[in-house]
């Protein structure tokens, strides 16, 4: 019988916290989306040092390959860099 950390080193732990970041984005998205609209505004995450988020309105069907790839809900902070912290909304 295998204990529990074994299965742990067999497991591809970054593909699971991926999946796992997919479904709560497309969860919370989801709940964002109840009211019935069709776009949804994430932050884009470009790779970029000196420019590392945009902000981008998708249609809700492309959601799902935009998590896929890291790009998050836009938060209520307005602020792709600080999520949590406050900020204003865009405009």
């Amino acid at each position: 019988m295998r204990k529990v950390g074994e299965y742990l080193n067999v497991l591809p732990m970054k593909k699971i916290i991926t999946s796992v970041s997919v479904l709560i984005g497309v969860l919370a998205a989801s709940a964002a989306m109840a009211d019935g609209a069709d776009k949804v505004t994430l932050c884009h995450v470009t790779g970029s040092g000196t420019n590392p988020f945009v902000v981008i309105t998708v249609n809700k069907n492309a959601l799902p390959a935009h998590l896929a790839i890291g790009d998050f809900l836009f938060p209520p902070s307005g602020d792709c860099a600080n999520p949590g912290g406050p900020g204003p909304l865009p405009e």
